[in-house]
C-alpha cells in the first residue's frame, strides 16, 4: 500500500511536495503523539496490528501509556558502556513494575542474541 507519513499540523509545502505520489501525509494535529497515530490507524484505517520499532522516545510513550500488548526484547551478548549510546526507553512512570510484571511467553535464540517475548498486563487501543 501507500506509505503513511504522520506529522504535526502545517508540515509546509516542501514536505508535501517532496512526498507527493510516494506517501500519504497525515497532519496529526498540533502535537504529534503515539496515541494520535494509533487512534488514526485503528479508527480510520482499520489496522488491528501495528509493529513498532521505535527509538527511546517512541518506546517510552508507547509503554508508559500502556498501549502495547506484547514486547519482544533482543538482548545481545555484549555491553555498551558509552553514556551517549541510545537507551531502550527514556525515564517515565511505567505500568509494568515488580508488583505488576510482564509475563514471559518465550525466549528464542537468534544467533548469539536472546529474544524475550513478553505479554504485557493490559495493552489498550486509544479511545478518545
Amino acid at each position: 500500500g501507500t506509505p503513511l507519513v504522520y506529522c504535526q499540523a502545517g508540515p509546509g509545502p516542501a514536505a508535501l511536495t517532496s512526498l507527493a505520489g510516494r506517501a500519504e501525509v497525515i497532519e496529526a494535529g498540533p502535537s504529534l503523539s503515539v496515541p494520535t497515530v494509533l487512534d488514526d490507524l485503528y479508527r480510520r484505517r482499520g489496522a488491528k496490528t501495528v509493529l513498532v520499532e521505535g527509538g527511546a522516545r517512541i518506546l517510552r510513550d508507547l509503554l508508559a501509556a500502556n498501549l502495547a500488548d506484547e514486547l519482544r526484547l533482543a538482548i545481545a551478548p555484549f555491553f555498551v558502556g558509552d553514556a551517549r549510546a541510545p537507551r531502550f526507553a527514556l525515564p517515565a512512570h511505567y505500568p509494568h513494575t515488580s508488583e505488576n510484571p510482564m509475563t514471559l511467553l518465550s525466549v528464542r535464540q537468534v544467533g548469539t542474541v536472546a529474544v524475550h517475548h513478553y505479554r504485557l498486563a493490559r495493552g489498550t487501543i486509544p479511545r478518545n
